[in-house]
């Protein structure tokens, strides 16, 4: 039985699939499918050597016993692209292989019933269809075509220890291909089996959760609100609040286990962008934020916070950590990139946006910039604006009439530009989707400081921009931002209220705060740095709601604000599928395992020790004991069927994530058993292989009858 790694926010099926592997690296190139049964063998011989990518095993629910493998045969790249994974359901195993670079698939399903003669078995093969929404569950950005499908054998009559070994793909240069092998082991009645299988999170929008922060005129955040006070509104009908809680600031923990996490993110790609002709102050505007960001940081990292320092441009930064030299270097290693991405040949972002996007034709006029009349007016060219001599000048707008082909020139200028400059937008929200994800492997508070001039968020990008906000309220990170172009700076007021949306709206969503307006940037850092002392999250569930991914505008109001103000999220995009049972007991367990927090929902005991095997190499067991007499059973064929999932990690004295396994203990117990033979219980050990360090180890148990959760963490030191 193989363990599988823990890989929180991967790629995954929704179903339980015993293993997701592959990256977009690998050998480019048409890939060949071979017919399934080229090489179909039936024989007692060893599976071929080759790299294992996936190995497990599990019982039909005939009781027959299959072991299963996937190997890589020969050298090639064919391997690093290949993704999917075995599932068992009922009486049939299903296969699914999913070639990420050739962008195709195939299936299959084999099933195994009594045979002819006591001890025979009849195997049989056939492809898999209608599983189109099986695989953009699993690769739901990519565009998969099904490969040929494959021509099956008759039924084979097999004994036990026969097994069936299938060639699925094969490299273009025909020198490394994809072999399936599956063995029969026994006929069984096996009350208690285990399986491992990786992690892959994935949650759609079911429950909306609106993360809202109410404060004071001395901008203190208010905690004595109830559910009745707030009143929510969806596209502008109301909605029933559901769910209501309180988060309240954390109090001090145990020096050994940080449970705060800060992660600064400047936006070199935008400091000193060269939107706003009449500012090029982008230079300084970097220097002041990083030097009152390192003023910030020294003076107020407690000993159980971690910070990090990242950039939108990946090009330097420091992961969580206590260490304040290595923050301090890399705060110094920031630049403003913007400045270096000025071109006086390109039109700038904002005013391609206008013209492209909003049909408003612009002119810089040397101070600024100057708009056409309501009503498509022609405004391009200032040379021909003095030659025609016509100029409405009433309001401070111009209408004039041109060359009608200046107003396709100009359109090609503005896709030109939005091009080039979209580049850094869809950049810098990677950046922000990556630390979100990476905060999410924290198990504590978590906090993002933005720290940016603003930036342009076209159509394409909002609701990117949206899913993020999503992401960060289902992991608990709060987003905050700040302006670092101060008070003065600003001196179009169009471009800074365009620049500056996306800052305030990732704040509003996600219960943070966007700082702006004040060239004191120390004490911004600390505001946006910390945490509301108190946060509301209301959450609903859309009535009649269309699974169309549409946007929603949210609204959220007090009924009575007695000068109170409300920050709230303003919106979300509705999922294009439902998500399944099995993807919001995912989501269940990836909440609590990034968590701190201790739920003792389940009768369940841990226990952990080490043994050094070197001087710099040691193997940690965590043992999670469940006592299966206290847990709720479902009957099924004569026998008490649970499923418990334990879902094990580490996380090192910086509170990164390290290592995880998740197993699956499948119970079927006879009457008998459960009456009188586990009474100790059952234990489900864990083994990892570790550095001498300090360790957090935390333990997740879930069971599927009961669907009810235990969580507990332990401190670990290893000398």
């Amino acid at each position: 039985m193989k363990s599988s790694s823990l890989t929180p926010g991967s790629i995954g099926s929704g179903q339980p699939l015993a293993h997701a592997r592959g990256s977009d690296s690998g050998m480019v190139g048409r890939r060949g499918v071979l017919c399934l049964v080229a090489m179909l063998a039936v024989a007692r011989a060893q599976a071929p050597a080759g790299l294992e990518i996936l190995a497990g095993s599990g019982t039909l629910s005939s009781g027959v016993a299959i072991q299963y493998k996937t190997l890589a045969v020969g050298p090639g790249g064919l391997s690093d692209s290949i993704g999917g994974g075995f599932r068992i359901d009922g009486d049939r195993l299903y296969r699914l292989l999913v070639d990420k670079v050739g962008r195709q698939y195939l299936g299959y399903q084999l099933a195994v019933a009594a045979g002819p003669s006591t001890g025979d078995y009849l195997v049989s093969i056939e492809p898999v269809t209608g599983i189109e929404d099986l695989l953009r569950r699993f690769a739901p950005d990519a565009v998969l075509r099904p490969a040929p499908p494959p021509r099956c054998p008759e039924p084979q009559v097999m004994r036990e220890g026969d097994a069936i070994a299938l060639d699925l793909m094969t490299s273009p240069d025909g020198r490394q291909k994809i072999t399936d092998t599956i063995r029969i082991l026994r006929q069984t009645s096996a009350e208690v089996t285990t399986r491992d299988t990786p992690v892959t999170f994935k949650s759609t929008v079911n429950l909306v959760s609106v993360p809202v922060v109410v404060r004071d005129g001395q901008g203190r955040a208010v905690g004595n609100l109830e559910r009745d006070d707030f009143q929510l509104s969806d596209g502008g009908k109301p909605q029933i609040v559901s769910r209501f809680s309180v988060e309240k600031a954390p109090g001090a923990a145990a020096p050994s286990l940080p449970d705060r996490f800060v992660a600064y993110l400047f936006d070199d790609l935008h400091l000193g962008y060269p939107d706003d002709k009449s500012y090029d102050g982008g230079i300084q505007d970097m220097e002041r934020a990083r030097d009152a960001a390192w003023r910030h940081i020294d003076a107020s990292l407690g000993p159980n916070e971690r910070a990090a320092v990242y950039t939108t441009s990946g090009l330097t930064g420091v992961d969580f950590t206590a260490d304040r030299e290595r923050l301090h270097k890399a705060l110094l290693a920031v630049r403003a990139l913007g400045s270096s991405r000025k071109d006086p040949l390109i039109m700038s972002f904002w005013q391609a946006d206008q013209i492209e996007n909003k049909n408003k034709f612009v002119l810089p006029d040397g101070a600024g910039f100057r708009f056409g009349n309501a009503g498509a007016v022609t405004i391009v060219d200032p040379s021909a604006e003095y030659r025609a001599g016509a100029a409405d000048t009433s309001g401070g707008r111009i209408a004039i009439s041109v060359d009608p082909s200046a107003e396709y020139r100009a359109r090609a200028a503005a896709g030109v530009a939005l091009e080039y400059w979209n580049k850094d937008t869809r950049s810098a929200l990677d950046a922000l989707d990556t630390v979100v994800g990476k905060l999410s492997t924290m198990p504590g508070q978590r906090s993002i400081v933005l720290v940016s001039p603003g930036f342009l968020v076209l159509d394409d990008g909002i609701e990117w921009e949206t899913r993020i906000i999503d992401r960060a309220i289902r992991a608990s990170v709060v987003v905050s931002a700040l302006d670092v172009k101060g008070v003065p700076a600003r001196l179009d007021p169009a471009i800074a209220a365009d620049e500056r949306a996306v800052m305030a709206e990732l704040a509003a969503g996600t219960g943070g705060r966007f700082v702006e307006n004040t060239n004191d940037l120390e004490r911004g850092y600390a505001l946006a740095a910390g945490s509301p002392e108190n946060m509301y999250i209301l959450g609903f569930i859309p009535q009649n709601l269309k699974l169309d991914g549409h946007y929603h505008p949210l609204t959220v109001t007090l009924r009575n604000s007695r000068g109170l103000t409300v920050e709230a999220r303003r919106g979300y995009y509705a999922p294009r599928y439902a998500d399944t049972p099995a993807e919001q007991a995912k989501k269940l367990i990836e909440e609590a395992f990034f968590s701190t927090e201790e739920i003792r929902e389940l009768p369940v005991a841990v226990e952990t020790q080490f043994f050094k095997s070197g001087s710099d190499e040691a193997t940690v067991d965590v043992l999670a004991k469940v006592d299966v007499k206290r847990l709720q059973f479902r009957k099924e064929d004569g026998r008490n069927r649970n499923d418990v999932t334990v879902v094990s990690g580490l996380f090192d004295q910086d509170g990164n994530y390290v290592s995880g396994t998740q197993k699956v203990l499948e119970m079927r117990l006879k009457d008998e058993t459960l009456a009188t033979r586990l009474n100790a219980g059952i234990a489900v050990r864990t083994s990892f292989n570790v550095k001498p360090g300090s360790y957090t180890v935390r333990t997740v148990v879930r069971d599927s009858e009961g669907q009810s959760l235990a969580a507990l963490s332990a401190a670990m030191e290893i000398p």
